[in-house]
């Protein structure tokens, strides 16, 4: 969970400008699923199992290229806590170019997560060998996760899977789709979530709020600026007053010690609220230098 709110802290984003190709990838599958812009991760939606609750997607490549976050990614990629996270024998900041989180059955005693990354730097046959529960499914790509997942992973990979994967889930893609610009070129994370009552009433308590929403459609990316939208769906409008509510407090609470959180929005659309957040120029390189600093 560290390592997922690192990814989205890094990648407040703007609209897309100049999109880096997809990392390579086993899959021959490079078509757009929905209407927006093919994004580094969305090939391998095809090697994710149905069901997933909720779908992380970064485009670390695209970050680490951004001329703005590029020292900042180069600053947290030689900290020794990122460098070696959990005892891992690489580092995926310098060395991962994709990275996809999948989790399942959140909020329940089943729940598990699967992370899928890919990169050119990456030895995956290497990775697998020196890591506990860790599958090379190609040359640059590796699964982590619970030994079921990646058999299901490795064998969609080989062309051998059977079912649906994430790629065919329609309702899954709308939800993906809302939050992303529709003229915008890329993106460097994207948040899907669909939570049960179960998985809701759980990530509540887990963040200290009352209520979680029903789906979440995020998007990030970062050019010369920075911008983030999200949309949050509640069961209805008074929910949705009350996630304004909740949002618009934490801005001015945190805004107190992080001032450039004072730009954020949010603003009821119906059943749903959308959040906004978006940094000029000016003030992204600004915001990219201090935090850089602060990691050396």
């Amino acid at each position: 969970m560290r390592a997922i709110l690192l990814l989205l802290a890094l990648a407040a984003p703007a609209c897309g400008r100049g999109t880096a190709p997809p990392p390579s990838t086993s899959s021959n599958q490079a078509v757009s699923l929905t209407e927006r812009a093919l994004t580094a991760a969305t090939p391998l939606l095809a090697h994710v199992p149905m069901g997933a609750d909720v779908v992380l997607e970064a485009d670390i490549r695209r970050l680490r290229e951004n001329p703005v976050v590029s020292p900042l990614i180069s600053a947290l990629a030689t900290r020794g806590d990122v460098r070696v996270p959990g005892g891992l024998t690489f580092n995926p900041v310098r060395d991962a170019d994709v990275l996809v989180v999948a989790a399942y059955q959140v909020g329940s005693l089943g729940a598990r997560a699967m992370f899928l990354l890919g990169g050119e730097r990456m030895d995956a046959g290497a990775v697998a060998a020196a890591e506990v529960d860790a599958t090379a499914v190609g040359r640059h790509e590796v699964v982590f996760g619970p030994e079921p997942l990646r058999q299901e992973v490795f064998a969609r990979v080989q062309g051998e899977g059977r079912g649906s994967t994430m790629a065919d889930d329609q309702e899954f893609l709308r939800i993906r789709d809302l939050a992303m610009p529709a003229r915008a070129e890329g993106a460097s994370v994207r948040l899907t979530a669909r939570l049960s009552k179960e998985a809701r009433i759980a990530t509540a308590g887990q963040l200290g709020i009352d209520e979680a929403p029903r789906d979440i459609s995020a998007w990030v990316d970062v050019a010369d600026d920075l911008a983030a939208v999200a949309l949050l769906a509640s069961d209805d409008s008074v929910g949705a007053d009350r996630a304004v509510t909740m949002v618009l407090g934490a801005r001015d609470s945190w805004s107190k010690r992080f001032p450039p959180l004072a730009r954020l929005s949010a603003e009821r659309k119906g059943r749903g609220v959308r959040v906004a957040w978006v940094l000029p120029p000016r003030r992204f390189s600004a915001l990219a230098s201090a935090l850089a600093k602060e990691l050396r």
